[in-house]
């Protein structure tokens, strides 16, 4: 049982890595002014969630804003988490490889899990949105006391840029989906963890 546990602090720990390295492809809609602003040009956000053309102050309904999203380049994610696939599919082993540890320790942990990851789902579908993104060059500042800002633009990189908009009836569709195809997964890897479970058990 040592020979999991270690094997899951190892997928563990690579995980935690990716999803740092991940992360720090999402920029803060910050970085383009203030909290309500987007990546979209002369649009902003308020706290309700409504857009507004900063030009005319005037709202932008749901397909002006896909227009202008398809302008500037951008495309529509239906993913469930900015994972990407090989962390996802070490998620899934190393959720396997807990199933089995659980199924040791306290099956009942095993339900309980199920039930948490369930409920992120429903409120993925709850939130009816999808994420814009596109790649984009983003400048990389270092510290310079020289200049007036205390910072020197060092040159740029290239990092992922999104923002999430109303998803459209199509969307949501496909989200449900998804959110069926994750629930599906999430039973499958309690019940391949029990099948590893009674494997190593009818070894020893």
């Amino acid at each position: 049982m040592s020979f999991f546990i270690n094997l899951a602090k190892g997928f563990i720990r690579s995980a935690v890595n990716q999803v740092g390295r991940d992360g720090g492809r999402v920029i803060s809609n910050k970085l383009y002014g203030n909290s309500h602003s987007t990546p979209i040009r002369n649009v902003s956000s308020t706290d309700s969630g409504v857009y507004i053309d900063n030009l005319t102050s005037e709202p932008i309904s749901n397909e002006d804003l896909r227009i202008r999203i398809k302008e500037e380049g951008f495309k529509i994610s239906y993913s469930i988490s900015d994972m990407g696939l090989l962390l996802k599919i070490w998620g899934y082993i190393l959720g396997v490889i807990s199933s089995a540890i659980l199924y040791a320790i306290c099956p009942i942990l095993i339900t309980l899990l199920i039930l948490v990851f369930w409920w992120f789902i429903i409120m993925k579908y709850r939130m009816s949105m999808v994420s814009a993104y596109r790649y984009g060059e983003i400048g990389v500042y270092t510290q310079d006391r020289r200049y007036r800002t205390g910072k020197r633009l060092a040159g740029y990189k290239k990092q992922k840029i999104s923002f999430l908009v109303p998803a459209s009836e199509y969307e949501k569709k496909i989200i449900l989906y998804i959110c069926i195809f994750y629930t599906v997964l999430s039973v499958s890897m309690s019940v391949c963890g029990y099948f590893l479970y009674d494997f190593f058990q009818s070894i020893d």
